[in-house]
């Protein structure tokens, strides 16, 4: 990405104008909001790229490869937005209406898209607005972190370093940065 406290980033390989569907988001459903916390009161790293609503306890999680590098742009920066599938293939959009049983019981599924809301060049970042909740969850984040420059790894780097994740035995002798950790 070009943003420097973001991830990999996604780059358009062409132009694409205002109104093209740039990518399509197929949705897994979690029914029970509480399937995403650890022990101790953590959660999951899965619940970041979760869609859902607070009074809800269905989350939808975007399983499209895509989607996984598509980065915060804000209202400023976003040039493409969310919405429901319009395709006349998707099968799934009666769901939006059904109980929350009903979608995941269901053969089909839901299906998000990724729209251009402006005309994009061929190598711009593909970046979305992830709203005014998740902006402040970041602010707040960003005042409280403080890293150990000394000791703090960025995972990219250390997983360009790392082929294969360390066995407990190793992990006793041998362990990861402080910041690192795995599930």
């Amino acid at each position: 990405s070009l943003h420097n406290t973001a991830g990999r980033g996604a780059f358009s390989t062409r132009a694409l104008p205002k109104g093209t569907v740039v990518a399509p988001l197929p949705l897994i459903p979690v029914e029970a909001r509480k399937a995403m916390k650890m022990v101790k009161g953590r959660k999951q790293l899965l619940l970041n790229y979760c869609l859902g609503h607070v009074d809800s306890s269905l989350l939808l999680v975007p399983y499209a490869t895509v989607v996984n590098h598509v980065n915060h742009g804000g209202k400023n920066e976003s040039n493409v937005r969310m919405r429901w599938s319009q395709s006349s293939l998707h099968l799934g959009k009666d769901l939006l209406k059904q109980p929350i049983l009903e979608l995941m019981r269901s053969p089909y599924g839901l299906l998000l898209e990724l729209v251009a809301i402006r005309d994009i060049a061929e190598g711009e970042e593909i970046l979305v607005d992830y709203g005014d909740e998740w902006q402040d969850a970041w602010n707040k984040h960003a005042k409280k972190w403080k890293n150990d420059e000394k000791n703090y790894v960025y995972a990219s780097e250390y997983n360009s370093q790392m082929e294969v994740l360390k066995t407990h035995q190793e992990l006793v002798s041998d362990p990861y940065p402080s910041n690192i950790r795995t599930t």
